[in-house]
């Protein structure tokens, strides 16, 4: 029998604009750092939850993940808008060695539901409760915002700490005007004769790993397709020129 399969619908990522709001609401020092974690890291809450003091190293940049998803670990650097409020935080409340990093409302590690509490707020106090955000969201945004930023899909594997690249590319999130913006960036334009330009459209780092993966008989054959899509493009009398 075959498995039944699921929707393949994309969860909601949390966008720039989304970010500008919830910073204009959230000024405590210990929910900023959990909030800027969270969307400049990208990480599962569960890998949030798990952190303890000794796990960050502010003067090494570092931050490591310990036993994330399927018992793995991974380090990652800490980006230079997170610095500034995990150093705030720290000082102020002071966790030290095996100690959680963060804490709830009753000292001790913050939990699930009171981390979905604390989102949901945030959410309400930003007018944001409507759009279909959770905390997995800044997960999404976080890999939407370093694939825009230029990082091809293999660096943001090993970020996101997944074994398979087919799962980050489920984070792949394009709209509209990022659709259009490739376009015009790598499409070739017509000029005012009617004619392709002669601007060369760029390959983005993520299309030339693709192509050094390709084996030697699949690139024969991607440029015998090129070749023929050339020869189609050109005008008429030079097609008949080169018959004999």
């Amino acid at each position: 029998m075959d498995k039944p399969r699921c929707p393949d619908n994309q969860a909601r990522h949390l966008t720039e604009e989304h970010l500008r709001k919830l910073l204009t609401v959230v000024e405590d020092a210990r929910e900023r750092a959990i909030l800027l974690t969270l969307v400049l890291l990208g990480l599962r809450r569960s890998e949030l939850l798990h952190l303890d003091a000794r796990d960050v190293d502010l003067s090494a940049n570092r931050i490591h993940i310990r036993n994330a998803k399927g018992g793995k670990s991974r380090v990652l650097p800490v980006p230079s808008d997170l610095r500034p409020a995990l150093q705030q935080y720290i000082a102020e409340h002071r966790p030290d060695g095996h100690h959680p990093l963060f804490l709830g409302c009753h000292g001790r590690r913050l939990s699930r539901s009171a981390l979905g509490r604390l989102f949901d707020k945030w959410l309400q106090a930003a007018g944001l409760q409507d759009e279909g955000l959770t905390p997995h969201s800044c997960r999404h945004g976080a890999a939407t915002r370093w694939l825009r930023a230029g990082l091809n899909l293999r660096d943001v594997q090993l970020l996101l700490g997944h074994a398979d690249i087919s799962v980050t590319a489920r984070y792949l999130h394009s709209s509209v005007d990022d659709i259009a913006a490739q376009i015009d960036a790598k499409v070739p334009s017509i000029d005012s004769a009617g004619g392709p330009s002669c601007r060369r459209p760029t390959v983005e780092p993520m299309w030339q790993d693709v192509l050094t993966q390709l084996t030697q008989q699949q690139r024969q054959a991607l440029l015998s397709v090129a070749k023929s899509m050339l020869a189609d493009g050109k005008p008429a009398h030079d097609r008949d020129a080169r018959r004999p």
